[in-house]
């Protein structure tokens, strides 16, 4: 699907300060991508900021180890009247806000939508949706293009990040060949998949060898239940 980029282009250039929003329990693509547009206007000397709706999951704590640029909304959000518009990325339903959405409908800033989802309802502003894109990460690469933003190393990674997990890393029917054009034009802008791989799927938390070994000390092979990480 062919994607008008022009009213989105025009949204940002007019903030200085806008809001960067995903849904509640945030995952690798809305992450990845708040992250990389959070880059790419920082390039454009302006301040976004980062911000999710509920903890930050412990297998993201990575990301931002030092909790400096991710920030979680709390009621009231007196800290973000700053903000002068909002963009909600990688969803665009109010029961995925939570607490986030009252305080979005109490707005008067311009508000938009970038995301590739098929249910939406109207959170007041732009909706720029593309039910096609396999990753709301693939939406943030186009979008950062027609900025006219570089994408960086760290920003090419988090794209990648986005990309693989919500093609269960290039497993899923929706990775095609267009998929992989742009893992690859990520790879050589400086994504590193093999330590974003472990990062992700390899390093466990330190209860899980031990909550592992119980199932096959305490349970027969046939009865052992044990929950995945994730």
């Amino acid at each position: 699907m062919a994607v008008d980029w022009s009213p989105l282009v025009a949204f940002l250039r007019a903030s200085r300060e806008p809001l960067l929003m995903t849904h509640v329990r945030p995952d690798a693509d809305g992450l990845g991508s708040q992250l990389a547009l959070a880059d790419a206007l920082r390039s454009m000397g302006k301040k976004p900021r980062v911000v999710i709706a509920s903890p930050l999951p412990p297998r993201y704590e990575f990301l931002d180890p030092d909790r400096t640029v991710v920030e979680q909304f709390v009621p009231p959000g007196d800290e973000f009247k700053t903000c002068d518009a909002v963009l909600v990325m990688d969803t665009g339903t109010w029961n995925q806000l939570d607490e986030f959405g009252p305080y979005l409908r109490s707005l008067t800033v311009p508000k938009a939508v970038l995301d590739h989802h098929r249910t939406q309802d109207d959170l007041g502003g732009l909706a720029v949706v593309d039910t096609t894109a396999e990753a709301t990460g693939r939406l943030t690469y186009d979008l950062i293009v027609a900025l006219g933003a570089p994408v960086s190393a760290a920003g090419a990674h988090n794209l990648f990040m986005a990309l693989a997990l919500d093609t269960g890393w290039f497993r899923h029917p929706n990775a095609t060949a267009e998929t992989f054009a742009l893992a690859e034009k990520l790879v050589r802008l400086g994504a590193n998949p093999t330590p974003l791989y472990e990062r992700l799927f390899e390093a466990a938390p330190l209860h899980r060898p031990r909550y592992t070994g119980g199932c096959f000390t305490q349970a027969s092979p046939a009865s052992a239940r044990c929950r995945p990480y994730s």
